[in-house]
C-alpha cells in the first residue's frame, strides 16, 4: 500500500479474487479523506458502473471523462485542456485501445 501511495504510476494486475478492487477502494478511501481530487474511469459503461459501486465514487467511461467532441471527431480534454485531477484510476485497461489510452495520457496534467 505504501508503494501505491508514493508512486506516480501504479499498475495493478492479477486474476479474479486477488484483491485489485480492495486495493483501489483502500487507496481511494485514504486519498479522498486527504482531499486528493480523483477521477475514475473504465472503457465501458458496465465496467464504470462496477467501479463506481465498489468505490462509492463516481466513475465514468473514458470517452465521457475526456469529453467526446463529435464536432471535431476528438476530445475536449487534452494537453491544452487537461483533466483537473490529482489522481486517475483506469480500470479494465486491457480493453482500451492504443489511440484511446494515448488521448487519455495526453489529458493528464503535468
Amino acid at each position: 500500500m505504501t508503494r501505491a501511495l508514493a508512486s506516480k504510476v501504479l499498475v495493478g494486475t492479477g486474476g479474479p479474487g486477488v484483491g485489485k478492487t480492495t486495493l483501489i477502494r483502500s487507496i481511494m478511501t485514504i486519498l479522498t479523506a486527504k482531499g486528493v481530487r480523483v477521477a475514475l474511469c473504465a472503457p465501458t459503461g458496465p465496467a464504470a458502473k462496477r467501479l463506481s459501486e465498489t468505490t462509492g465514487l463516481e466513475a465514468r467511461t473514458v470517452h465521457r471523462l475526456l469529453e467526446t467532441d463529435p464536432a471535431n471527431g476528438g476530445f475536449r480534454r487534452g494537453a491544452e485542456a487537461p483533466l483537473e485531477r490529482d489522481l486517475l484510476v483506469v480500470d479494465e485497461t486491457s480493453m482500451v485501445d492504443v489511440p484511446l489510452i494515448a488521448a487519455l495520457l495526453r489529458a493528464l496534467p503535468r
